[in-house]
């Protein structure tokens, strides 16, 4: 295939097309969010709360079907019409969420842009690993936090028989971005310990 004749080249172009949708789909949810704070009229929440679906009394089928056993499992829950508070956070939600797909993006055009031009192993590019990984745990924590204080209210509030729901579980997404996040700050330390090495080598020669 082509695209493995220059991969590098090839990815970075790549990268530029879902760097401009994604900046797109950003502007879109921040113009959505103001018109809709302009207008004064409640949009359908535009991101689906994840819940965990606790079953607090039977947890057999009444249907008859006393073999089938429902344990505790986990899902989404999307609020139409919602109320300001929760029209706020899910525009905030969406918006943080495209923000920061879209600047983890735009350093990673910028490491493969560095391979293009044969020059991997700098200083920034450890720096642009480092803030790579800060965002992607910075963001999942400031969006737990936010769906603790606003969603899980709203969440436990609905009332179903034998049924408790939670919004403050961590879903995998979650884990997976703490693990990657933490992974890449560990790997912008070794790029910064390898390019000083690599200057003092250079230096000595």
């Amino acid at each position: 295939m082509k695209f493995f004749n220059n991969p590098a080249k090839n990815l970075y172009g790549v990268l530029s097309v879902i760097l401009g949708i994604t900046l797109a789909l950003f502007t879109v949810q921040v113009v959505l969010f103001i018109t809709s704070i302009i207008k004064g009229d409640p949009l359908p929440s535009s991101y689906a709360f994840p819940v965990n679906i606790f079953m607090t009394n039977n947890h057999y089928l009444s249907n008859g079907a006393k073999d089938i056993y429902v344990g505790n499992i986990s899902g989404q829950i999307l609020f139409f019409n919602p109320s300001i508070l929760l029209q706020l956070y899910s525009g905030f939600y969406a918006i943080i969420i495209w923000a920061a797909v879209s600047y983890i993006i735009f350093l990673i055009r910028k490491i493969i842009r560095s391979i293009i031009e044969g020059n991997p192993f700098i200083k920034e590019n450890g720096m642009r690993l480092r803030r790579t990984g800060i965002v992607l745990i910075l963001v999942n924590i400031v969006l737990w936090i936010s769906r603790l204080l606003v969603a899980n209210p709203a969440v436990t509030g609905i009332k179903i028989d034998n049924v408790k729901l939670s919004a403050t579980g961590f879903s995998e997404t979650f884990y997976i971005s703490l693990g990657a996040g933490m992974f890449l700050i560990v790997l912008s330390e070794v790029f910064r310990i390898g390019t000083s090495l690599k200057e003092e080598n250079e230096l000595t020669v």
